[in-house]
């Protein structure tokens, strides 16, 4: 035990003083918890922890505060938040002050992290970033303050407004497309008087002539609206770069009509080497024809490739040129088309028209024209890129349809990889039968955040941000199934703060869904029985209605999709939003294993209260963490998990243990029943029989008067009968509850099989 000096020692250090008089001195115990604050300066973390009340560092008087998760369990995850109080009587944390050792070292975003010390190990608790220095003085000038709060990287993402680009553009400008050498989106808005370079640096395409229609065809999801070429000439220069015997040239094109005239120049390019230019047209009748010029003028035309209007209006189109020894080889390689609804790429087969210019040299593109006879009227150019390699734009397919049918998961993992953020994901170990099979549909240009609250609203799982790395995790909905608890608490053994506070409310109430696919069908569904039902009181709780829009790669998941959102709104039991603990109290300093798990708990993780109070309920209180406070100095420690009902995602698995079970449709008991009866009668009032199967024996049911998870639960021992009423034998009371039921008491399995998505 630490003397009286020492102890006098700490507390002083927890509230900010300098050691006094004759019991001062500079020595002082880590405390229970041993907090530990560092800065990332210099490409190193430094501890800012005070071990002396004098030094600077952090404050204990003020606690450190760490917030993550969802502070409510309806609401979207919100960044993490972590505060704490520095000693600044020195000066060293104002960033703007050339006297502090961390001058220009420390200012916006500058990153920290937070830990504990437990049973020998470091747990972090949090990382984030400081995205302001509120210096603070008293009047004496003397206490001088900063009051740090620090928050995930989601904070700073969502700061900007603007949405991403296009899935196309996104594609074109990763940093993996080392070929890309010129690249036009023509995504500009419809008052561009240029049309901007994709590629940093790069400078804009002139209108030499004519009119451009800017984003008047919109029918490509997977891009920006882009722009019908009308009269316009459009001339870019393309930025030097050196030869590597290999162009390839690819734009968009829809055509509608045939154009004016007997051909119009779609794009022209000019190139280094022996034949100089390079013209590619658009015919009247559909045809596509190219065109070469060497370095005296001397044309040849090569044989016309169908393009064939009705067909492949909307379609890729790619031209390569190669050195082959002394010659120079061709090709025109039409893709497509990709239905515009869905972005699913309808697979038919490619065609090229090919061919080979003898002891001729090419080297690499100077510039390119799009329109330059003005007159290809409402015929849409897009994304026209020039590479030097054949292989500039492979495995393109994916963005060239929006990344459509592709899972929540992957696109949460794709997304944040192209911006260079950290991340991790919690599916469901040993059970890879139950990762869903759900897919997105086409990829918007939207923000960051609101994609990524995309791939949350889609799989229906958990956004939030880690703590132990500065980045963005994703608890699946999967990995949210038939958990084992991280953290079993037992409140008759004093392991909560406070009681459990249930709430009988209509917050998380949904009983008739209309679910949309975005730019698709819709399907409704309710809940038309029950005690959650849409049914008037008391035969139901009345109408409770939502209409989400969710991205879906087809209509046909919107019936499952809609089925899990009423699942998740019809549970018919008390919530209880906050579960709190104190790890200072003795329940939890004479018990590491307790502490440890408590000090595990993580966003989506289950935990259980058992034995709450009589008059709350009979069973364990079974929950998942969607959020939770701590606030703790060296000292002192607690923790508030916020929560919501684990039970919609205990879910049935075939061939699992324990064996799960099919629900009756409806079954109620036949006559009145007392306290002690062992012999019930059930009538079967919708579906099947209960099974007389002795193989299936034993199971519980729950007789309720709620149907709802409250209830006796009864151990069926047998059941007779081959027609309804069926007499069941049982065991009373085994959750405790002894009650008697009249007639009509609704009978169900105790733990229904639930099917998930």
């Amino acid at each position: 035990m630490p003397g009286t000096a020492t102890k006098w020692a700490n507390w002083d250090l927890r509230r900010g003083g300098s050691p006094a008089g004759p019991l001062g001195g500079t020595d002082v115990i880590a405390g229970n918890w041993s907090p530990k604050v560092e800065l990332y300066i210099d490409e190193s973390w430094v501890d800012i922890t005070r071990t002396s009340a004098s030094e600077p560092g952090v404050f204990y008087e003020d606690r450190i505060t760490i917030s993550r998760g969802r502070a409510d369990e309806n609401q979207t995850a919100n960044p993490s938040t972590c505060t704490f109080t520095l000693n600044n009587r020195d000066g060293r944390f104002s960033p703007s002050n050339p006297r502090s050792p961390y001058f220009g070292k420390i200012g916006r975003n500058t990153r920290v992290r937070v830990s504990v010390l437990q049973n020998g190990i470091r747990r972090y608790r949090f990382y984030g970033e400081i995205s302001s220095w509120p210096v603070q003085s008293d009047v004496s000038g003397q206490d001088i303050r900063v009051q740090i709060q620090a928050s995930g990287v989601t904070r700073r993402v969502s700061q900007g407004s603007s949405p991403l680009k296009s899935a196309v553009f996104r594609d074109m400008t990763s940093p993996k497309r080392t070929h890309i050498k010129a690249y036009w989106p023509l995504e500009d808005g419809m008052n561009s008087t240029n049309v901007a370079g994709g590629l940093a640096n790069q400078l804009p395409a002139k209108i030499l002539s004519g009119a451009v229609d800017f984003g008047a065809y919109s029918d490509w999801f997977a891009t920006d609206p882009l722009a019908n070429i009308g009269t316009g000439r459009i001339k870019g220069t393309v930025p030097p770069y050196t030869s590597t015997g290999e162009t390839s040239i690819r734009f968009f094109v829809y055509v509608t009509t045939a154009v004016s005239g007997t051909y119009q120049n779609l794009i022209s390019w000019t190139m280094t080497g022996s034949l100089p230019t390079w013209e590619l047209a658009l015919r009247n009748n559909g045809d596509l024809r190219l065109t070469v010029y060497d370095s005296d003028g001397v044309r040849t035309d090569t044989a016309d490739m169908v393009y064939d209007l009705n067909q492949f209006g909307f379609a890729m189109l790619t031209i390569e040129v190669t050195q082959d020894g002394a010659d120079v080889d061709w090709r025109i390689l039409r893709t497509g088309p990709w239905t515009n609804t869905t972005g699913i790429h309808d697979s038919i087969g490619a065609a090229a028209l090919t061919g080979t210019f003898t002891s001729e040299t090419t080297g690499r593109v100077t510039s390119v024209t799009i329109g330059k006879d003005g007159g290809l009227g409402d015929v849409a150019i897009g994304h026209l890129t020039v590479g030097d390699s054949l292989s500039s734009y492979a495995n393109s397919q994916s963005p060239f349809v929006g990344w459509s049918d592709e899972s929540p998961r992957d696109r949460f993992r794709r997304i944040l990889d192209e911006e260079g953020i950290d991340h991790s994901d919690v599916g469901i170990s040993g059970n890879g039968t139950l990762l869903s099979n759900v897919t997105m549909g086409i990829q918007r240009s939207q923000t960051l955040v609101e994609i990524l609250q995309g791939c949350e609203d889609t799989d229906m799982g958990l956004l939030y941000e880690p703590r132990d790395f500065l980045g963005v995790s994703y608890r699946t909905r999967a990995g949210l199934y038939n958990q084992v608890p991280v953290l079993t608490l037992d409140e008759a053994n004093n392991e909560l703060a406070s009681p459990l506070n249930p709430v009988y409310d209509d917050q998380k109430i949904v009983n008739d869904v209309t679910l949309t696919r975005t730019d698709g069908s819709f399907v409704r569904t309710q809940q038309l029985d029950g005690p959650m039902s849409i049914l008037d009181p008391p035969n139901g709780v009345g109408q409770y209605d939502t209409g989400p829009s969710m991205s879906l790669a087809t209509d046909d998941q919107l019936a499952d999709q809609a089925g899990w959102i009423l699942h998740r709104g019809t549970v018919s039991e008390a919530r209880y939003p906050a579960v709190s603990i104190q790890l200072s109290h003795p329940s939890f300093t004479s018990n590491l294993d307790l502490t440890n798990a408590a000090l595990m708990v993580d966003i989506g993780d289950r935990i259980v209260v058992e034995n709450p109070a009589d008059e709350l309920t009979a069973e364990d209180v079974s929950l998942i963490v969607v959020g939770y406070t701590e606030t703790f100095d060296q000292f002192l420690y607690d923790m508030t998990f916020n929560t919501t009902p684990e039970s919609p995602y205990e879910i049935g698995i075939v061939d699992d243990t324990p064996e799960w079970r099919v629900d009756t449709d409806g079954s109620e008991l036949t006559n009145f029943i007392d306290e002690t009866q062992t012999s019930i009668s059930v009538t079967v009032t919708d579906g099947a029989l209960w099974t007389t199967d002795s193989n299936e024996w034993p199971f519980d049911i729950r007789c309720s008067e709620a149907s709802s998870s409250a209830g006796e639960v009864m151990t069926v021992t047998a059941v007779n009968g081959s027609s309804s009423p069926q007499t069941f034998t049982v065991t009373r009371s085994v959750n405790g509850v002894v009650r008697a039921h009249d007639a009509g008491t609704d009978i169900r399995l105790a733990q229904p099989a639930i099917v998930s998505l």
